[in-house]
C-alpha cells in the first residue's frame, strides 16, 4: 500500500512536472510568437516609411524638373514663351549723317535680331511703328519714344526681314527662327531738349500674336543691354 501511495505520489509529481513544462512551453511559444509579430509589423513599418520616402522624394524630383523647366521657359534665352529672342544673336550699329546747314544733322541706327518661334507660330507686323517699341535717349534721358509719350525728335522707321510676309504680317513657323532688321533714322529738333549731344537706341520690346490677327503680347527687351546701340553724336 506504501509502495502504491508512493507511485501515486511519484506519478502525481512527474504529472506535474510534466505539465509545467507543458505550460512552459505554450507560455515560451506565445512570446516568441508576439515578438515575431511585432519585428514584422516593425519591419512592415520600416518598408512603408521608406517606400513613402522615395515617392515623397520622386514627387519633389518631378516638381523640381518642372519648376525647372518653367523657369527655363522664362530665362533670358526663352522669355515669354512665342516668339523668343537670342540676344546673342542681336547686332547694333549707329551712324552719324552730316548735312550742311544747321539743325540737319540725324543718326541712322539698325539693329539686326533673330526671332525664334517654340511651340507655335508667331506673326509680327510689317509695320514697323506697331511691331516694335522702342526709345532714344540722350544722357540717359528718354527723348524720343515710339508710344508716343516723349517725342522730342522726327523719326523714320522700317522693319524688314525674309519670313513670309503675308496680310501684313511676317510669319514665323513654330520651331523656326527669321531674321529681322529695324532700321530707325532719328533727327531732333531745333530748340527742344533734343538738340546737339550724344544719343542711342534701346529696343524696349517687340510685338507679337500666336495668330493672324490676334491678340497682341508682347516680348520686353527693355532691361537688355545687347538691344541697346552705342552712342551716335549730333553736332548741329
Amino acid at each position: 500500500m506504501k509502495k502504491i501511495s508512493q507511485f501515486i505520489i511519484t506519478g502525481i509529481i512527474a504529472m506535474t512536472l510534466f505539465t509545467g513544462v507543458s505550460v512552459s512551453a505554450q507560455s515560451t511559444q506565445a512570446q516568441i510568437k508576439a515578438t515575431l509579430q511585432m519585428q514584422i509589423r516593425n519591419i512592415i513599418m520600416q518598408l512603408i516609411e521608406q517606400l513613402q520616402d522615395q515617392l515623397n522624394q520622386q514627387a519633389g524630383e518631378k516638381n523640381e524638373n518642372i519648376s525647372e523647366s518653367q523657369e527655363e521657359e522664362f530665362d533670358i534665352t526663352k522669355t515669354d514663351r512665342y516668339p523668343q529672342q537670342r540676344s546673342d544673336n542681336v547686332e547694333t550699329s549707329v551712324t552719324t549723317q552730316s548735312v550742311s546747314g544747321d539743325d540737319n544733322d540725324y543718326l541712322e541706327y539698325r539693329v539686326d535680331f533673330d526671332i525664334n518661334a517654340f511651340g507655335n507660330d508667331a506673326y509680327i507686323q510689317e509695320s514697323a511703328i506697331n511691331a516694335i517699341d522702342f526709345s532714344i535717349a540722350k544722357d540717359g534721358a528718354v527723348v524720343y519714344d515710339s508710344n508716343g509719350t516723349v517725342q522730342n525728335g522726327a523719326v523714320v522707321v522700317s522693319l524688314s526681314s525674309d519670313a513670309n510676309l503675308r496680310n501684313g504680317e511676317y510669319r514665323i513657323d513654330e520651331d523656326n527662327s527669321e531674321t529681322f532688321s529695324l532700321a530707325v533714322s532719328y533727327s531732333p529738333f531745333s530748340g527742344t531738349p533734343a538738340g546737339a549731344g550724344a544719343y542711342r537706341l534701346q529696343v524696349d520690346g517687340v510685338n507679337y500674336t500666336l495668330v493672324p490677327g490676334g491678340a497682341i503680347q508682347t516680348y520686353n527687351t527693355s532691361n537688355l543691354t545687347k538691344f541697346r546701340t552705342n552712342y551716335g553724336t549730333i553736332i548741329d
